[in-house]
């Protein structure tokens, strides 16, 4: 089974995370997730979530911090997501590529939203461990 390496980012602001919704034909399209994407070949899980962010986002990380790693089993492949708090970074979120929304969520809300199978437990542990956010400094302009 092929396995994929990703690097995704819990993004803070308030104590709200942010999440983007898939679009297109890809795979999941329709469902949240945590912005970030593959990482590449010599490419650190901290470097691919910096590029990741730049490119479908336009932010820029300032403060981030490795949180854990999760793998889920999708029928055709396996998924290895390497999770990072981001508690700065500049410029404001813009829909660049691959998404065709984005939301603030508060963790206890979560349930709103229809998210990627491979994100279920990162969510009831946000909603568990970080109810009003994580303590983080305010995003730069």
């Amino acid at each position: 089974m092929k396995t994929i390496e990703v690097a995704a980012g819990v993004i803070w602001n308030k104590g709200r995370f942010l999440a983007a919704r898939r679009y297109g034909c890809r795979h999941g399209a329709g469902f949240w997730e945590f912005p970030g994407g593959k990482i590449e070949a010599g490419e650190s899980a901290e470097q691919a979530l910096r590029r990741e962010l730049a490119e479908e986002l336009g932010l820029s990380a300032v403060s981030f911090s490795f949180w854990k790693t999760e793998e889920h089993a999708y029928p055709d492949y396996k998924v290895v997501l390497h999770f990072f708090h981001v508690t700065a970074y500049r410029n404001h979120p813009a829909l660049i590529e691959g998404h065709d929304a984005l939301a603030w969520i508060c963790p206890t809300d979560c349930s709103d939203y229809c998210f990627l199978p491979a994100d279920t437990q990162i969510l009831m542990e946000l909603q568990r461990d970080y109810p009003n956010g994580p303590v983080e400094k305010e995003a730069e302009d």
